[in-house]
């Protein structure tokens, strides 16, 4: 497996290490199972892999987002289904304006919410294992232009942020930051770093417009360098998204996913075939974060065995001396 440096994670991931296939392929069946099943365990399964993975990757950060931004759009999302929508048969209370709030609703809403919070943490996710050279290498002979430009709009725009905060300390160390002075001059500060901004981003895409010239990009019979080899442990990923995609398009269509949230909510089934099928899922979208712990145990066992290979030769060395 082809082994190199990811900056963008707050630390090395060994599913980041696999084949591209093996990436998006994983996270195409969690976000499209996510965003087409509306069943609670799913979604919760969904939502809680989704949200560990991302704190795993990012850290603090994660946990930042999480909280920050998830949180309020959980909250968000089961107030307006609770206080808008008043479908269902099992009143809760009566609104001060004369409605009335069903449980019905308030579940519907937490479940809407938590699909829309684990959808997009597990695209964050993707965003941080799906680097522009891995999109570029999936989708580059299919659809080269749009691979193109999609990739260079992803990497632009850390790159921008990055430009931004730079030109906004140098700005605020002669006194012309956006936080400095009257209305006007703030006004004034904001328009000289944008113009130096966009500047620099015209500049910016001039020289990449050049360089991909000089290396002969849209010349016919041309050939592109990659690094990535798939090998034995990306075929056994390949095989296990297989077998748990179709144990679980075998539960969609036998009916296990199906779930009523109005007028009243529905039992939830629970036999043999959907406690697997469920088992299944959460195995897969947790399977990044067990791959990551089976290799450290992996590794502390080899550190371990060198350590005691060592003693061993050093205790040889001092027999025989």
């Amino acid at each position: 497996m082809e082994i190199y440096e990811n900056s963008h994670l707050k630390q090395e991931d060994r599913f980041d290490l696999f084949h591209p296939v093996i990436n998006f392929l994983f996270f195409a069946l969690v976000i499209s199972i996510t965003m087409c099943v509306m069943h609670p365990i799913i979604i919760t399964i969904s939502l809680v892999c989704s949200i560990a993975y991302h704190i795993y990757l990012k850290g603090l950060k994660g946990l930042k987002f999480s909280i920050l931004y998830m949180l309020p759009i959980l909250i968000l999302v089961i107030l307006v289904n609770s206080l808008f929508t008043h479908e269902g048969e099992t009143e809760i209370c009566v609104l001060p304006w004369g409605d009335c709030m069903m449980l019905e609703s308030v579940v519907f809403g937490i479940a809407s919410g938590a699909m829309l919070v684990a959808v997009i943490q597990w695209f964050a996710c993707f965003s941080a294992i799906i680097s522009s050279e891995k999109f570029i290498y999936l989708f580059g002979k299919i659809i080269p232009s749009g691979s193109l430009i999609l990739s260079s709009a992803l990497r632009f725009i850390p790159l921008f942020t990055t430009k931004l905060r730079s030109v906004s300390q140098a700005q605020k160390g002669i006194g012309c930051n956006v936080s400095q002075g009257k209305t006007k001059q703030r006004v004034h500060n904001t328009s000289k770093i944008l113009s130096i901004i966009i500047s620099w981003s015209m500049e910016n895409a001039i020289d990449t417009a050049d360089s991909m010239k000089c290396r002969g990009y849209g010349l016919k019979n041309r050939t592109s360098f990659s690094i990535y080899k798939f090998n034995r442990d990306d075929t056994l990923m390949l095989i296990w998204i297989i077998f748990a995609a179709l144990v679980i398009i075998r539960a969609w269509i036998c009916g296990d996913f199906a779930y009523e949230y109005y007028p009243l909510l529905q039992e939830l089934k629970i036999n043999f075939s959907t406690l697997f099928t469920y088992l299944i899922y959460f195995i897969i979208c947790i399977s990044p974060l067990l791959i990551n712990v089976f290799y450290k145990i992996i590794w502390k066992i080899r550190i371990s065995n060198i350590k005691d290979s060592k003693v061993n030769n050093y205790q040889q060395k001092w027999e025989l001396s």
